[in-house]
């Protein structure tokens, strides 16, 4: 069993300008065990610049998108993508949940 332990201190700023964009991935676990991601939007208005959850077979997908001061939290092991902003700058904190082993 697990049991939480807190948030991963390592917490990370992301910025995406124009074309920038993160592939399609799945995160992975930390040293402590990391099981959940979680990710603050701080900026909005701008097109496109969605968080893209892909199915297996890589078809379709379902869109988040970014609203300042909204939390995404999303089990690791799920396939993802950040898409590029257009119209503006995207800032996104992120950081994991950690768990301990327990025994």
């Amino acid at each position: 069993g697990w049991r939480r332990s807190g948030l991963n201190e390592r917490m990370r700023f992301l910025r995406y300008d124009a074309g920038q964009k993160f592939e399609a991935h799945k995160d992975g676990p930390s040293g402590e065990g990391s099981h959940f991601t979680f990710q603050l939007y701080l900026t909005d208005g701008f097109r496109e610049g969605t968080t893209r959850f892909l199915p297996e077979d890589g078809r379709g997908g379902v869109d988040v998108v970014p609203v300042a001061g909204r939390v995404l939290a999303f089990e690791h092991g799920v396939m993802h993508r950040g898409s590029p902003p257009v119209g503006g700058r995207k800032y996104v904190l992120r950081t994991e949940a950690l768990y301990a082993r327990i025994g």
